[in-house]
């Protein structure tokens, strides 16, 4: 009997040690959050999905808890437009790019996309699980996508994160990728979660125009 209470309690405890605390404090109105990441990733899972478009207009895309993300430039990335959450490590971009195909295919454009960024990976030394593939629809067309979870290494210190891409076969002379990174922070289950969520809007995508469009130079 003693041995089944001992498992019994290690059980409970492992629950609690593992699960983040999103309940509400007597008195208080609100869940508890242990950092400001944590908060962005409760209302990344909670809050509704809004359009995004770039500067420019050509592509709208969905972000959970839109108002709270802000629009930026990611350095040495080639991108029509970058987003990030203003008080956790989660980002968004939408990068476009030409193809020797004439209107290529979603699994096409995910391909040229990846072999593009193999050098990029290395050279970061970014290692990541296997690609897990998934299947979609946009505008009538298969829509191909990818998942993985990785990390990299900052000087000592090294940085999980949960990533997805989506490719649209939006253009006659190429391609366009939206793709999404939360980081972990002890909250893998979280961000996975928060990956999970924002794939299953990734249909909804506005993209304008038949070329592939460049990024105005105005600041």
């Amino acid at each position: 009997m003693r041995s089944h209470s001992n498992i019994l309690v290690a059980i409970v405890l492992s629950f609690v040690l593992l699960t983040p605390p999103l309940w509400a404090a007597e008195g208080q109105t609100g869940p508890i959050f242990r950092s400001a990441h944590h908060r962005a990733l409760y209302r990344n899972l909670h809050s509704p999905f809004k359009g995004r478009w770039d500067r420019d207009r050509h592509i709208r895309v969905p972000l959970a808890d839109s108002r709270n993300w802000r629009r930026v430039r990611f350095r040495l990335l080639d991108h029509l437009s970058g987003f990030k959450q203003k008080s956790g490590s989660l980002y968004s971009a939408v990068f476009v790019f030409k193809t020797t195909q004439k209107k290529p295919s979603s699994a096409q454009c995910l391909r040229a996309f990846e072999m593009q960024n193999q050098k990029r990976i290395r050279q970061f030394k970014i290692k990541h699980s296997p690609f897990k593939s998934l299947e979609g629809s946009w505008r009538g067309q298969a829509l191909s996508a990818r998942t993985a979870d990785g990390y990299v290494r900052v000087f000592f210190s090294k940085h999980k994160f949960s990533a997805a891409w989506v490719a649209y076969p939006a253009y006659e002379n190429g391609c366009a990728i939206y793709a999404f990174v939360s980081m972990w922070k002890k909250e893998g289950r979280l961000a996975q979660a928060a990956r999970e969520r924002w794939l299953s809007k990734t249909s909804k995508v506005k993209i304008r125009g038949t070329l592939v469009p460049s990024r105005s130079k105005k600041k």
